[in-house]
């Protein structure tokens, strides 16, 4: 599960799978509070499991949400739950990025109306998020700064 946001509170980062956390995606809580950016994990994974796993490879603190499934909410590529999270945050969606390594996430941020950047050290590849109509890819989560960046300026 990865979200991210665009360079102002609102921003979304999910990251996708979360059982099996890749280093790279450990660096981007450095600079998401420097930079103003909230964060939040939006997951089809149980909501009763989201937090566990993401305190287990992030530790505590690092996402200003982390939602998973719940009942009565349709799973993602459906925007609602992404709606609702983005209104719990105050996410302005004019400066919300979505983030996902799967064809499901790029699906769900465009549902959303909302830019969707492929990260590709996740659960798909290059392929998969490229053929699903990601708007950019990330191989690091820096990159996903530098597009921040480049979108606020």
């Amino acid at each position: 599960m990865q979200q991210t946001a665009a360079g102002k509170p609102g921003a979304q980062f999910q990251h996708r799978n979360p059982t099996r956390a890749d280093p790279r995606q450990q660096r981007g809580g450095q600079w998401q509070a420097a930079e103003g950016i909230q964060c939040a994990v939006f997951s089809n994974k149980a909501d009763a499991l989201c937090g566990g796993i993401i305190a287990h490879y992030f530790g505590t603190g690092r996402f200003d949400a982390v939602r998973g499934n719940r009942p009565g909410v349709p799973t993602k590529p459906d925007p609602t739950g992404l709606y609702a999270l983005m209104t719990e945050l105050g996410a302005d969606p004019t400066a919300t990025l979505f983030v996902g390594d799967s064809d499901v996430d790029i699906l769900t941020g465009h549902n959303a109306q909302l830019p969707a950047m492929g990260a590709l050290w996740g659960f798909r590849g290059r392929a998969e998020l490229t053929a699903a109509g990601a708007d950019a890819l990330a191989e690091v989560p820096e990159d996903i700064l530098r597009y921040v960046q480049e979108q606020n300026r």
